[in-house]
């Protein structure tokens, strides 16, 4: 009996993964080094931080637009196309921002990087979990996870250390490279099988245009709402253009054979609720590193160094929890774990409600644990229920919608955090507003804003409760 075909199949199965979650790696260290190296592209280009922001706010937003339309190219012309093409975008684009003369030029570099990185991040996750059996969703989601987390965290450390050794343009001719790098290898090592089309049909390019559209619209409605205001003109212009432009991509997919998203998924209560309860996760895990940052240097005067170690332990737990939850959930189900993941999420959430001036300093500490920890036991599971009912053929544009589901959680946890808080403090008499959170502020104004926040950590505790219990539906059911 010859051996090599058992020995030659193990390696390569996580000779594919590897290479695609280098890619994965990449994205998520690129998007998290960028925000640390924003104040030095402002210095030198003499533009105010919100404007510097958008060389940030454009990438989300066009890796996010295009997510569901890229997966469905994927679907049709196969997953290693898709992704070494999006690759070598990304490095293009990353390549042009390091001779941006000017904050416009960038802008339009990190334009190019974003239509790359959404090419990236559906095909490259398709990619990791095809390279395990059916039985195996859960961990390679969860094993993908830690290379998501691993970006996080690893990213501001060299976004800071290369903006003080070398100079923030170093940071993208690193990224090109890397991304040139995991071109060439997922050309080499990534198989045939890989390029193949899932199935035979023409790309909806109508209703890839709508749906684009409409989420560009919606998400830069949501961008504005948490910068000045739900109710100025510009933000409800752009949410009810959005409106209307979703409105429209439904009715075509609809009616197309072949569309975008098959709507129909959603009739699914497996599929539908699934998505609701990880849209409920990422907005829990996003409001914390938005509003804790304000309370511990304004409340309990952390230096900036410390505000960032308050998220270390939850994020390594994160990277841990994750592949082991996704491992026994494929042994087991992952109904309980899906239901415990955000359970303890929403543990974690009533703890930092509990937030006062007079708070011991380990406290917020301890709070962020579960949050972040559970988010990680949770994911994993939840993906491979919405997996399971979902056809191969369309399982690129549905991990696209994951995709989506997960970055509008984070994205709409800013205004609705804001509006959340900025109410409280204009109901106990102050200006709404959180620029006016520093420490000279009135004892009575911080009482206001922990106040608001530890409602807010309520709130979202309480939606990540309902969502544990939505969780815990398992009824059998598949669309053809």
């Amino acid at each position: 009996m010859n051996p090599m075909p058992y020995i030659n199949k193990i390696p390569y199965q996580w000779l594919v993964f590897s290479t695609a979650a280098f890619s994965i790696f990449i994205t998520a260290t690129d998007r998290s080094a960028i925000n640390i190296i924003l104040p030095e592209i402002s210095e030198e280009f003499s533009s105010a931080l919100p404007t510097t922001q958008w060389v940030t706010i454009i990438y989300f937003l066009t890796v996010v637009s295009i997510s569901v339309p890229m997966g469905r190219l994927s679907d049709i012309v196969g997953s290693k196309k898709v992704l070494v093409t999006g690759l070598l975008i990304f490095a293009i684009g990353a390549l042009i921002s390091t001779w941006a003369p000017s904050l416009n030029y960038l802008i339009f570099s990190r334009f190019i990087q974003g239509i790359g990185g959404g090419m990236i991040q559906g095909t490259s996750f398709i990619i990791a979990v095809s390279a395990f059996n059916e039985t195996q969703k859960g961990k390679a989601i969860g094993l993908n996870l830690i290379f998501v987390s691993l970006g996080n965290l690893i990213g501001p450390l060299i976004g800071g250390l290369m903006a003080d050794f070398i100079d923030w343009r170093s940071l993208f001719i690193l990224f090109s490279g890397l991304a040139f790098t995991s071109g060439l290898l997922s050309t080499i090592l990534l198989s045939k099988s890989s390029s193949k089309a899932k199935m035979s049909s023409d790309f909806d390019w109508i209703g890839s245009g709508l749906f684009i559209s409409a989420f560009a619209f919606l998400l830069s409605g949501i961008t504005f709402a948490s910068r000045i205001g739900l109710s100025s003109l510009t933000t409800i212009t752009l949410i009810v253009v959005a409106i209307i432009l979703i409105t429209l991509f439904i009715i075509k997919a609809i009616n197309t054979k072949n569309p975008v998203l098959n709507i129909s998924l959603f009739k699914i209560p497996l599929f539908s609720l699934s998505v609701i309860s990880i849209l409920t996760a990422f907005l829990a895990m996003s409001s914390v590193p938005f509003l804790l940052p304000f309370y511990l240097k304004y409340v309990l005067l952390f230096s900036t160094k410390r505000i960032g170690t308050a998220l270390v332990p939850g994020g390594i737990l994160m990277g841990i929890v994750s592949p082991l939850s996704g491992l026994l959930s494929d042994k087991f189900g992952t109904r309980w774990f899906t239901f415990a993941g955000l359970l303890w999420t929403s543990i974690g959430l009533f703890i930092l409600s509990t937030l006062n001036a007079e708070s011991n300093e380990w406290l917020p500490y301890i709070g962020v644990i579960p949050v972040m920890s559970g988010v990680g036991g949770f994911y994993g599971p939840s993906n491979s229920a919405v997996l399971s009912v979902v056809p191969q053929s369309q399982s690129g544009s549905v991990i696209g919608l994951l995709n989506l589901t997960r970055n509008l959680g984070n994205l709409l946890a800013v205004p609705l955090s804001v509006l959340i808080v900025t109410t409280v403090m204009e109901s106990n008499g102050f200006y709404p507003d959180l620029s006016s959170v520093t420490t000279s502020s009135d004892p009575q104004l911080l009482n206001a804003f922990i106040l608001g926040m530890d409602r807010t950590f309520l709130y979202i505790g309480l939606l990540c409760v309902l969502g544990s219990i939505l969780s815990l539906y398992r009824r059998s059911l598949k669309v053809k």
